[in-house]
């Protein structure tokens, strides 16, 4: 018997960066789908994503320059992320990450805390220099999953960050620690099906 391969099983997955469009998402846009908007440009404070502060609606009021939001379709069981930033080799940046369940939870889980660090790998748009570089060091500093994270990590090189997805489908991430001091002003946060 001939195994069918799908496309869904080992077809290109492709990494959703800021500006794309959502196809499973639909807004009143002439596409109809929602553009995502992949960046964070202002550190949030701690209460901004204390424990008081996890509902889903306290998280749609902070303002968008402070987090990403996202939502991704059932039946993914893995995603990974992978980061950008467009300051200098070995700025440290912390991210907060929650996640939340369906729309009725009303509140999301932090499940973890990265530090990642600007690496040299230049994001480039066609052949033509950015300026933004990928974080090629992530390290996790806490981990409250169901199952441990995976970071990728290797100096020099492109970090990612991949979790099993647990039945989650919306995704909520700020920044505790936004290292804007080399006049880098611009983290951009890459996902994709796993």
């Amino acid at each position: 018997m001939k195994q069918q391969l799908s496309e869904d099983y080992i077809g290109f997955k492709p990494w959703y960066m800021h500006g794309d469009e959502l196809p499973w998402t639909h807004d009143t846009s002439p596409d109809g789908h929602e553009t995502y908007v992949g960046t964070i440009t202002t550190a949030a404070a701690a209460t901004d994503f204390d424990a008081d502060t996890c509902s889903y609606v306290a998280a749609d009021a902070l303002a968008a320059a402070k987090k990403i939001q996202f939502t991704i379709p059932q039946g993914w069981v893995g995603i990974g992320f992978r980061f950008r930033f467009n300051g200098i080799t070995n700025d440290q940046h912390v991210l907060e990450m929650f996640a939340g369940f369906g729309p009725n939870d009303g509140h999301y889980m932090h499940f973890g805390t990265l530090t990642i660090d600007q690496g040299v790998q230049e994001y480039l748009t066609g052949a033509a220099p950015t300026g933004i570089k990928f974080c090629d060091v992530v390290t996790p500093t806490v981990e409250n999953w169901f199952t441990l994270g995976y970071e990728g990590l290797q100096e020099g090189y492109i970090g990612c960050y991949a979790i099993n997805t647990h039945g989650c489908d919306r995704f909520w991430i700020v920044a505790s620690t936004l290292d804007t001091a080399n006049a880098g002003t611009t983290l951009y946060v890459d996902f994709k099906q796993l």
